[in-house]
């Protein structure tokens, strides 16, 4: 057996590991992430985002009110309030990757998801979360020798 030794773990790879292995790797840790498979993040077609600056019916209250009834009450709301007031902050860092989120001139095209109320979800041309995951990949590449990756690979505890 292999003994391995990091500063940060990562169980799964998809939006969210790649996301936080970034995040790692940026803030000078090693990274070990640990994937089984295939994870659920190519299957996302579009994500909710609420602008602080945008039209009344576009800011992370609506967001947070449409994720709460999506949910049926029963997710945790402290999460989702972080989710919705944070959703401006990441569609920007994705944005600023080159994620090829979909345009009608200057304004982002935008879809309104099962749950929602308005039209809160950007998307892209082919599949939001494999365009997400690519780019984030590349990002990981940049990194050097910062982030390890195990695939195919379980934690017990």
């Amino acid at each position: 057996m292999e003994e391995l030794s990091t500063d940060v773990l990562i169980a799964g790879g998809g939006v969210a590991g790649l996301r936080a292995a970034i995040t790692a790797a940026e803030g000078g840790c090693s990274v070990l992430l640990v994937q089984r498979g295939a994870a659920a993040s190519p299957f996302l077609h579009a994500f909710n985002v609420a602008f602080a600056g945008g039209p009344a019916w576009d800011r992370p209250p609506v967001l947070f009110a449409d994720m709460m009834f999506a949910g049926g009450f029963v997710n945790e709301p402290g999460l989702v309030a972080l989710c919705s007031h944070c959703s401006e902050r990441e569609f920007r860092y994705f944005d600023s990757l080159g994620v090829p989120f979909v345009r009608k001139g200057a304004e982002l095209a935008r879809r309104q998801a099962a749950g929602s109320s308005t039209p809160h979800a950007v998307y892209t041309p082919v599949s939001v979360g494999v365009d997400m995951m690519a780019k984030m990949r590349e990002q990981l590449a940049a990194k050097g020798g910062r982030v390890r990756t195990l695939d195919s690979a379980s934690l017990l505890r």
